[in-house]
């Protein structure tokens, strides 16, 4: 079993309302999503963190990161983990996009070994393969004091045994005096026997943090998490020795250095691993190993991941030594229902024996198509051209008042191969860019014509040649997003003339034969001008090599 394919989406959709919290307000959910397909057609999914410019994530993954692993054994995956690690490591890049490229690739290759053995990805882990995970609703966001309480209450209801609130007010907002109060105003309204920890953003620093842990520990709370930013690991280290208050942090840690060192100070409670930005299941999983030496709970942290991660965190959290409790967030984040069917989180049975028992299974849902609400025609030139546009609704509500469309006839082309290896190409001067160029003989289909019928009658009128074999190469529009036309591509062997038909076509060009690898140093040296040939070409090339 070989790795053979990846595909990968930059992933980004508004949600309803901002999210407002301490670090800042959040509006837009991101992820960059990794497909890998193996050489027998086991797929696997992963998600890359991509909390800005999810575009950056997937270029580290496709070309830094997926020349380490194309073509390697995915159950290999340990390995192959450590030579992604190595691959920058040496020139000091050992943090950020690249462990967050790392963790999408890692969690696809677990995915894929689980399938090859035919069990929940938990189970492939080999770790404390819990049959239920318990988890902590996340998170009463900032807001008025009294809706915070209520919110509070409502998860509660819900059956919630854990929650995390919002603290780190700004100034604006009331401040720390404020955080005193919500925390107050919470506890009294869920009572002393719900679990609640707190979450500040880093927006204290090490002396506010210990001020405010001893006004509020009368409170019973959980923990306090990230009290201050990520590297102040000095901060933290006080933070803990200071006050009664249990101190977690690690969503913004990457890889197991970092965390090491944490735990070596003793700067820590609980740890929150991303499984998106840590390094997937292979560095998720050696921190818990890592975690248990020094007895700390480990509670997996969600946040605003996309859905897959979330999902992937529910496996590892079955899965992880020392185990708390997973953060189930609540919020409405559209990245998150991208599956067929939704997986029930909050009390989520993963082992597929017991009765009431169900395997969670995630396949992305296709994405959703855009309603087009008016059309209209701007210039008409029939039958060569039509320009307009449309009035459409995309998915997510939003209204484009004016988006064109090219309409523009489709055509045939055909990448002719003669016996003895020759290419059949035109080479002629070629209005749009204004070059003399080569390419192969292609035309318009006529009213309803068949587009092989049409790429033979090119071939005999354009070129005065027939062909024994042909290959269908695919119908591809021109342009995504406009139109523009359609190609119908062909791979026509054993080429041969057959007679000498002048062109009755407005171009004037010259019909040759090209020995294949003469035409390809054509191409590379830019002698083919056209979009269409060129597709072609390596179309035909594809299917050549196959």
């Amino acid at each position: 079993m070989k790795i053979a394919r990846l595909n990968t989406w930059a992933l980004e959709a508004k949600a309803e309302r901002a999210i407002e919290f301490g670090a800042g307000s959040y509006g837009t959910f991101t992820a960059t999503v990794v497909e890998i397909t193996t050489d027998d057609g086991i797929t696997g999914v992963g998600e890359c963190i991509a909390r800005r410019a999810p575009r950056v994530v997937e270029t580290v993954v496709r070309d830094l990161l997926w020349p380490v692993v194309e073509g390697k054994d995915p159950r290999d995956v340990s390995g192959l983990h450590d030579a992604m690690f190595a691959t920058l490591r040496p020139w000091g890049h050992y943090r950020g996009f690249v462990q967050e490229g790392m963790s999408g690739i890692d969690q696809a290759l677990w995915d894929i070994v689980a399938q090859a053995q035919g069990v929940p990805l938990y189970k492939a882990l080999h770790g404390a393969s819990r049959a239920t995970v318990p988890v902590y609703g996340s998170k009463v966001y900032t807001t008025d004091i009294p809706a915070m309480a209520k919110e509070a209450r409502g998860a509660v209801d819900r059956g919630h045994k854990a929650i995390k609130v919002q603290i780190g007010r700004s100034a604006a907002s009331g401040g720390p005096s404020a955080d005193v109060a919500v925390i107050k105003a919470i506890r009294e309204e869920i009572g002393p026997d719900i679990e609640m920890g707190v979450d500040v953003n880093s927006a204290y620093d090490a002396a506010t943090a210990i001020r405010q842990c001893h006004k509020v520990a009368k409170y019973d709370l959980w923990f306090i998490e990230e009290p201050v930013f990520p590297d102040d690991i000095a901060g933290y280290e006080l933070i803990r020795r200071s006050q009664p208050i249990p101190v977690a942090a690690g969503e913004s840690e990457f890889g197991l250095f970092g965390f090491n060192e944490l735990l070596r100070r003793r700067a820590l409670d609980v740890v929150q691993p991303e499984i998106a930005r840590i390094g997937g299941f292979t560095a998720a999983m050696r921190l818990g190993a890592l975690a248990q030496t020094y007895n700390v709970k480990v509670a997996p942290h969600t946040g605003f991941s996309c859905g897959v991660a979330q999902l992937a965190s529910l496996h590892l959290s079955a899965a992880i030594a020392n185990l708390s409790r997973l953060e189930y967030m609540w919020i409405q984040n559209p990245l998150a229902e991208i599956f067929e069917e939704p997986a029930d989180q909050a009390r989520a049975w993963l082992d597929p024996r017991p009765q009431e028992a169900r395997e969670v299974q995630a396949r992305l849902m296709p994405p959703r198509p855009w309603k087009t609400l008016t059309r209209r025609t701007l210039l008409s030139r029939l039958p060569w051209l039509e320009v307009g546009d449309e009035k459409v609704e995309l998915p997510d509500g939003r209204v484009i008042e004016d988006f064109p469309w090219i309409r523009v006839r489709e055509f045939a082309i055909v990448v002719a191969l003669t016996d003895a290896n020759e290419v059949v190409v035109e080479r002629g001067y070629k209005h749009g860019p204004r070059v003399v160029a080569l390419s192969f003989p292609a035309g318009y289909l006529e009213p309803g014509e068949d587009p092989l019928a049409a790429a033979k009658r090119e071939l005999r009128e354009e070129a005065g040649y027939e062909a024994r074999d042909w290959t269908a190469l695919g119908r591809y529009v021109v342009d995504g997003n406009y139109g523009c036309g359609a190609e119908h591509a062909f791979l026509a062997r054993g080429a041969h003339r057959t007679t000498t038909l002048p062109s009755d076509d407005l171009e004037e060009f010259e019909v040759s034969l090209l020995p294949l690898p003469d035409l390809i140093a054509a191409w590379r040296r830019g002698e083919i001008a056209q979009l269409s040939s060129a597709a072609a070409l390596g179309l035909a090339l594809l299917s050549i090599r196959a």
